[in-house]
């Protein structure tokens, strides 16, 4: 969350990763690495981090629009 409040797009980043990164067994078979309880608080903060990142863009045109 740290990150998402910064600049919104290494939030973002981590955010996604969690929610969907995949590793491959032995078998070939392709499993998500995290529990879907961490999965969804990664899509929660990837979401947080698009609100922020708008946010700040919002901000920074209407500063330089002054």
């Amino acid at each position: 969350y740290f990150f998402c409040i910064l600049g919104g797009i290494i939030g973002i980043m981590m955010g996604r990763h969690i929610n969907s990164y995949k590793k491959t067994l032995p078998n070939g078979q392709k499993v998500y690495t995290y529990n879907p309880e961490s999965r969804k608080k990664g899509k929660g903060i990837a979401v947080f981090g698009m609100i922020c990142l708008l946010v700040e863009a919002a901000l920074l045109l209407i500063y330089l629009a002054i």
